[in-house]
């Protein structure tokens, strides 16, 4: 029976992993080994930030260790642009055991949104939507696009060009982009998402129907010298200029959609 040689464990319960975070938020790289080293360490680059528990520059609060034992958590407070990079949770005596993560730093928080061309187009139109963040290439992250809350396109990088057709339906529909990644919380989202959402005029011919006068499924047949009532709903975009005529032949006999006829004899029957 040997003894067991801790210096030669190679392995982590929980390694750091590269990691978003908000300029001016606090956020924390997890370490957990999967034995205690005697003498462990965190790194910033070439800069030793925590050897044990003990920080190298504890008066300023900006680090802090969380945990003990195997668990050796660092946390950041109030981040800054500089404290963006690569960071290192290593055994002393073994630097073998040692996991690496990066931190990215995001200053300008808000994407880009933008549609190609104008946010005014004809039912059936392609349409190409752009978004992009200013973030390095290598950052870890999605950049989702949503029509009125719901997600429609998702794409890892800094950059998401998403075409799609638009039909009359979407006419009004918002649209909007934003950041998300499991190391930054979902609350935080919407704080990275396009400072100006994307409304679209989608432009459609009229759509007509004919109902009676509270809306119900019209009744096409009257008895002779009662009143009838017929009313035209037209759907169109735009409805400016828009024009609602009844005619009877050729001839127009109303202006207006509510069509009412009184004392109806059997002559005004037909189209």
């Amino acid at each position: 029976m040997y003894p067991l040689d801790f210096r030669n464990a190679t392995a982590f319960i929980l390694k750091p992993v590269d990691t978003l975070v908000l300029a001016g938020d606090s956020t924390q790289l997890n370490c957990i080994f999967d034995v205690a080293p005697v003498f462990k360490a965190w790194y910033r680059g070439n800069r030793l930030i925590a050897l044990g528990e003990d920080i190298e520059d504890p008066y300023t609060g900006h680090y802090e260790i969380v945990g003990e034992g195997n668990v050796y958590n660092l946390r950041i407070h109030n981040t800054a642009s500089d404290d963006g990079g690569e960071y290192e949770c290593t055994d002393i005596l073994n630097r073998s055991r040692t996991a690496m993560a990066f931190l990215y730093v995001i200053i300008d928080s808000r994407t880009k949104c933008s549609v190609k061309n104008d946010s005014t187009v004809i039912t059936g139109a392609d349409v190409s939507f752009n978004c992009k963040i200013e973030l390095d290439d290598n950052a870890p992250g999605d950049l989702v696009w949503y029509s009125n809350g719901n997600e429609v396109s998702r794409t890892s990088g800094n950059v998401n060009v998403w075409n799609t057709t638009l039909y009359e339906d979407d006419n009004g529909a918002v649209f909007s982009c934003q950041l998300e990644h499991n190391t930054l919380p979902p609350p935080k989202w919407s704080e990275l998402a396009c400072e100006e959402t994307i409304v679209m005029d989608v432009q459609y011919p009229p759509d007509i129907e004919i109902t009676d006068k509270i809306g119900s499924t019209l009744v096409e047949t009257t008895v002779e010298g009662d009143s009838y009532f017929a009313h035209c709903k037209v759907d169109a975009n735009p409805v400016d200029n828009l024009n609602v005529q009844w005619q009877y032949g050729h001839i127009t006999v109303h202006d207006g959609a509510l069509l009412e006829l009184q004392n109806v004899n059997r002559n005004q029957g037909g189209l």
